[in-house]
């Protein structure tokens, strides 16, 4: 690409600017060979070019990292074919390395003499003009003088005849040698109008009719002369009326100021296509006699090989970067021998070779060594079939420092084809995947050695869990007989307590009644008897309680319904009136987002009233007692929610909350038994209940019914 490119383009690195590529281009500017520049300093190999400052421009490329463009600049050191002293466009622009670091500059100058120098004789004849209309204008003065002395007198007029005759004579001569020589200035003007490189258009009026364009600009819009003049701009080119030209000429005819532009692009339509252009262009005002603005003078050159040729330096750059960085090995082989054009470093990791060693070669005869291993017959198939070829954990055998070594991969041999279609290269992309096979290789021994001893652990294993099993089941066999027992033992002390604690409630009864009025209200015999009767009442309450809980078992079994859970709330509330009403407690309900709960009717009742009643029971009393009952669903669970603002509970009491027989509150009258009931309800259905609570704040128990 270098060597081809356009431009003149050289390649400098490090801070004195060694030259490592110059295409044939620039060293014809330099006058050197490459032999002379190649590997030098540039400034030591061509001191003399392009001119003064040229080292600074350099030294600020290399220390700010900013490119410099410098437009026009006369470069009398450098050879052309000019005599006179040639001018180009420099771009310095700095090259990095993968960190981002100044490393050197690139120098792309494209040479600009022709228009500079076009640009001056444009000048000159625009002044020689000036001074032929100066000429003619003395010369008319001159005539309408002469005339108005000949009117003075009629006497005189007869003697100046013949003056007048040899002046008016010469004058004529004068303007027609004047006249010719304007004639021939116009004639050089208009060849050189015509011939010149440069695109030149001359705009008229508000509607920018083109009144004069040469065949450069022509030939670049796409259109004939005679398409061309006499028509508006944007009626001849319709396509960049919104591409931004009209409002720049607006403001020419506006402000009266030049406008110069570099490589600005613009998509025109020619030939049927649409073609980006990148042009550098003048717009110059064009003023009448008067210094008004009539219209505007366009100069224009294209510059769209210098913009692509930039573009693809910095494309290729790009590219280059991406195949060094790439964390996959990348190549490319060219023509039937497979020449090794590309070769990235993961590339010549796994081959085991520098760049050097292979960039240029055919494969085959930099790796002797895998003639044989079928990597030939496979390329020579993806040439011929077209298709991409696909490997997995190949094994290849390369020389690495001389030594044998396999090397495992994943490739993927992709055909490249030219515009034609026809495969010019194959693309190799690849993945070292050595340790991977090795560590798997290592692991499937592993588990070959170890299958055995495991087979044997895992079969005393099973022998130990079988055993494990069989004692596991006897034990619940066991455990369920206890549980009978205990539910036998409990419904049968509860059922035979129930006589006896009758006959001593009916014989304490008796007693008082037997006893004298003034005996029973003597001071040690009516505490006795007050006594005596508590205890009676406890212990039946403790036999009620008992029955309850030998019933446990058997609710368990109980077939869920579709349970109203606003009815049975509001059920529960009548029958909580009073308490309610002696607390002046206030209960808020709000279950319409669960219409049915899935439960035994039953335990649901006890559940919600033994909630309810509690949150009623241990109240604080120096606030308003306020209880509320929510209800929500999570996924299929139905969560039941009872939060109320009394005494609260510790996390030591929240421990033995649930406890069977736990009183945490004296004050108020209970057995401890009803939260355990609770629980055993809940938990025997599969729901679940928690409590959160704070003392002095209140608490929250949270009951979850599975769906």
């Amino acid at each position: 690409m270098v060597e081809q490119a356009p431009v003149a383009l050289a390649i400098a690195r490090g801070p004195d600017l060694v030259v490592e590529a110059a295409n044939p281009a620039i060293l014809a500017l330099w006058g050197k060979p490459a032999e002379e520049a190649l590997g030098k300093p540039l400034l030591e190999a061509v001191p003399e070019a392009p001119g003064p400052g040229h080292r600074a421009l350099f030294e600020s490329v290399l220390r700010t990292g900013q490119p410099v463009v410098t437009r026009e600049r006369a470069a009398p050191g450098l050879s052309t074919n000019n005599r006179e002293t040639p001018f180009f466009d420099f771009v310095y622009q700095p090259l990095r390395d993968e960190q981002g670091q100044v490393t050197g500059v690139i120098t792309v100058a494209t040479e600009v003499t022709q228009l500079v120098q076009t640009r001056q004789q444009v000048q000159e004849l625009n002044e020689q003009l000036a001074s032929a209309n100066g000429q003619l204008q003395g010369l008319n003065a001159g005539l309408l003088t002469t005339n108005a002395a000949l009117l003075t007198t009629q006497g005189e007029q007869q003697q100046l005849n013949d003056e007048l005759e040899t002046r008016v004579a010469e004058r004529t001569q004068a303007l027609k040698q004047a006249l010719a020589q304007a004639e021939v200035q116009r004639g050089r003007l208009h060849e050189l109008f015509e011939q010149m490189p440069l695109a030149i258009a001359v705009l008229k009026g508000t509607e920018y009719v083109i009144e004069l364009a040469n065949p450069t600009v022509c030939a670049l819009w796409g259109r004939t002369p005679a398409q061309t003049v006499g028509t508006a701009l944007f009626t001849l080119l319709p396509e960049i009326r919104d591409q931004g030209f009209k409002e720049l000429l607006d403001e020419v005819v506006r402000t009266g100021r030049p406008y110069t532009a570099s490589e600005v692009p613009s998509v025109l339509v020619r030939n049927g296509q649409r073609d980006t252009l990148y042009w550098n262009f003048v717009y110059q005002p064009l003023r009448d006699s008067g210094g008004d603005v009539t219209g505007v003078t366009v100069l224009a050159t294209e510059v769209s090989a210098q913009v692509d040729a930039r573009q693809h330096l910095a494309a290729q750059q790009q590219l280059q970067a991406m195949f060094e960085l790439a964390p996959v090995a990348m190549g490319v082989f060219t023509g039937p021998d497979y020449i090794v054009d590309v070769c990235n470093p993961g590339l010549q990791a796994i081959w085991g070779r520098t760049a050097e060693q292979v960039l240029t070669r055919p494969l085959f005869e930099v790796f002797p060594e895998i003639q044989d291993q079928g990597f030939r017959e496979v390329l020579d198939e993806v040439v011929r079939t077209g298709e991409p070829y696909l490997a997995h954990e190949v094994a290849l055998q390369v020389l690495h420092d001389n030594r044998p070594t396999t090397v495992h991969v994943n490739f993927v041999y992709q055909p490249l084809r030219d515009a034609q279609g026809n495969i010019t290269a194959i693309a190799v992309v690849a993945t070292d995947v050595t340790e991977q096979v090795v560590a798997r290789r290592f692991v499937q021994r592993m588990n070959e050695a170890n299958v055995q001893r495991l087979n044997e652990e895992l079969a005393g294993s099973i022998e130990e869990l079988r055993s494990t099993n069989q004692e596991l089941l006897a034990s619940n066999q066991q455990l369920v007989r206890t549980n009978g027992d205990l539910d036998n033992f409990i419904y049968t002390a509860s059922h035979d307590l129930k006589a006896p604690i009758s006959n001593i409630e009916g014989l304490l009864a008796a007693l008082s009644t037997e006893l004298p009025l003034p005996i029973r209200q003597t001071e040690p015999v009516r505490p006795l008897l007050d006594m005596m009767q508590d205890a009676v009442e406890r212990f039946q309450l403790t036999i009620v309680q008992l029955t309850d809980i030998s019933k446990l078992q058997l609710a368990h079994a109980q077939v869920p319904e579709q349970v109203n859970l606003a009815a049975l709330v509001e059920h529960v509330r009548l029958d909580l009136v009073p308490m309610l009403a002696a607390a002046g407690a206030q209960l808020l309900v709000e279950v319409q987002a669960c219409p049915t709960v899935s439960f035994s009717p039953k335990n649901l009742r006890s559940i919600v009233y033994n909630l309810l009643s509690n949150a009623v029971k241990y109240r604080a009393l120096d606030r308003p007692p306020v209880v509320q009952l929510r209800c929500h669903r999570n996924g299929l669970t139905v969560v039941l929610e009872v939060q109320d603002n009394g005494l609260g509970l510790s996390p030591d009491q929240q421990s033995k909350l649930f406890g069977m027989f736990q009183r945490l509150h004296d004050h108020v009258e209970g057995s401890g038994i009803g939260l355990y009931m609770v629980k055993k309800m809940v938990e025997n259905a599969g729901g679940t209940i928690a409590v959160q609570s704070q003392p002095g704040v209140g608490s929250t128990f949270v009951v979850s019914f599975p769906g």
